[in-house]
């Protein structure tokens, strides 16, 4: 699409809405505002902002049409994004691949796995997702290990701003392609800069668990930051069998939490089985950098 137009209405789930994400922030022009039309099977996105009812109720086209009403309006609002690099090992910078973007976050596991084989077990009907956490009560391929490296939450520095003059092109690849700077709509909100020494510091930990999520949220000061919830307390066997009403309402309690600007994750171990899960899609567990984008997009809501 050589010119973009007034703006997007994006009819899907999270998947649908990462790849629209994506594909404008790899554009070198200002950005055009979106809306989400929750038509998807996951739509955290969409929940977050509007009241989603099931497809069989009338309510469900109501809450379609309250969707549209902000772009009407034109009422709307800038929203922070995450970014995934994957990085390169052999000398710890990122990959020469496109960056993936999104607005929902990360989800690597456990957890995850049983969200997504859920509906394999579509006979069970309502209960289909306490039969796919009991298909894994025994199993013994729970245990995640990577060391991690983050840098602190900032609501903005010289150092920050500079690091993004500093993108530039990269010749294209199988997870991504040429990567170009982004620039910020101009009627975006501004802060000041100013100058933060502990911006670039460096934390460097080790974990090994058993589902790690990763979240864009705003903090008390009002500035976005990553959220990273790794959690250790399950473990193959009854006890977890007896748990499973908390772990089909994902309600397990983190037993470490980072907050950052970016997190590093390094696997270790054998991959090849394993998927992180961006936005609701599937992409091979690498070395990989996430940060945040703040108030990178505008959205109707």
């Amino acid at each position: 699409m050589s010119a973009l137009p007034d703006a997007i209405v994006v009819a899907g789930g999270d998947g649908t809405s990462s790849e629209v994400v994506t594909g404008l922030m790899r554009r070198r022009d200002n950005l055009c505002p979106i809306t989400i039309l929750p038509l998807g099977r996951s739509v955290q996105s969409a929940s977050k902002r509007f009241s989603i009812f099931g497809v069989k109720d009338v309510a469900y086209v109501k809450s379609l049409c309250r969707a549209l009403e902000p772009m009407l309006r034109d009422e709307s609002q800038y929203q922070s994004v995450i970014r995934f690099d994957v990085i390169n090992e052999d000398d710890g910078s990122d990959s020469q691949l496109k960056p993936i973007f999104g607005l929902n976050g990360l989800s690597w596991g456990l957890l995850e796995n049983i969200d997504s084989a859920k509906d394999k077990y579509w006979y069970f009907g309502p209960f289909r997702h306490y039969a796919s956490a009991a298909s894994k009560s025994f199993a013994d391929n729970w245990s995640l290990k990577t060391e991690y490296v983050y840098t602190p939450p900032c609501p903005g520095c010289i150092d920050c701003a500079s690091a993004q003059r500093q993108e530039v092109a990269l010749p294209s690849g199988l997870f991504t392609r040429n990567l170009f700077k982004y620039q910020k709509n101009t009627t975006e909100p501004k802060r000041t800069l100013v100058k933060n020494d502990n911006c670039r510091n460096q934390f460097k930990g080790s974990v090994e668990a058993s589902q790690i999520n990763i979240s864009c949220v705003q903090n008390q000061d009002n500035f976005a930051e990553l959220e990273s919830q790794f959690i250790s307390s399950l473990q193959p066997g009854w006890e977890f069998i007896k748990q499973i009403p908390q772990v089909t309402c994902s309600n397990i309690l983190p037993n470490l939490v980072v907050k950052s600007r970016t997190i590093q994750l390094h696997p270790a171990g054998e991959m090849a089985d394993k998927f992180y899960s961006i936005d609701g899609e599937e992409y091979d567990a690498r070395p990989i950098k996430v940060s945040v984008v703040p108030n990178a997009i505008k959205v109707f809501c």
